[in-house]
């Protein structure tokens, strides 16, 4: 399972069955995961500040396929490529994470039900709980600087903090504490992180930050 699914797991309220956007930008931080994906294939890197492709065979995942084409169109700043995706995966709405539950669905990491609520059908996504625990798990490892924490665990870590969304690993604010201070002291470390990981980090809080304000502002008009 690559990195941008195991986030949308994340994202995914096992109870509601639809991605929780309570805290303001999931499609932005898929997009970024993604970003993430096509670096850790060896298919992009970071060169003076921009995105650029890398030699290589096509990639075998769809949604990854078309980020690497949208970097290989031009070198591009990664908060460029992250907008450019979300349009060209997400459609008219920007929903990133609607067609990728859809792929998830077949791909057989999720199922389905169909219901309905005040007389329109709905789909109920449901993540395999005993998958969602691993994952889960796997970042509470990597929050306290286990080393039996894989390396998408500290990466889903970093994600989540970028993403303001720690309280969907971390409900208790005890926990989110001793994972925000593991994540500062693993920032710290030389050589922890690629130049493109840290930026897209960077980039998916900013952007996260900037669709929480705009729909603030939207709110109050």
């Amino acid at each position: 399972m690559y990195l941008y699914e195991q986030l949308t797991l994340l994202l995914l309220n096992p109870k509601k069955g639809h991605v929780d956007r309570s805290f303001g930008g999931p499609d932005v931080a898929v997009c970024g995961a993604m970003i993430m994906d096509v670096a850790d294939c060896g298919r992009a890197e970071l060169r003076d500040g921009r995105l650029v492709p890398c030699a290589g065979d096509p990639l075998d995942d769809p949604f990854l396929q078309e980020v690497l084409t949208t970097i290989a169109e031009k070198p591009r700043r990664v908060r460029q490529v992250m907008a450019k995706a979300q349009d060209r995966i997400g459609g008219l709405f920007g929903s990133v994470t609607r067609p990728v539950l859809e792929d998830m669905t077949k791909k057989g990491y999720i199922s389905h039900e169909h219901t309905s609520i005040f007389g329109r059908a709905h789909r109920r996504y449901l993540p395999d709980p005993d998958e969602r625990a691993a994952i889960v798990a796997d970042v509470m490892r990597a929050a306290r600087g286990d080393a039996a924490a894989t390396h998408d665990g500290d990466r889903l870590l970093l994600m989540l903090q970028a993403s303001d969304a720690m309280k969907l690993a971390f409900p208790e604010q005890k926990d989110r504490r001793k994972a925000k201070a593991a994540i500062a002291a693993q920032q710290k470390k030389a050589g922890e992180l690629t130049g493109t990981i840290t930026r897209v980090v960077d980039e998916t809080h900013a952007a996260v930050i900037g669709a929480i304000a705009a729909g603030g502002a939207a709110g109050a008009h």
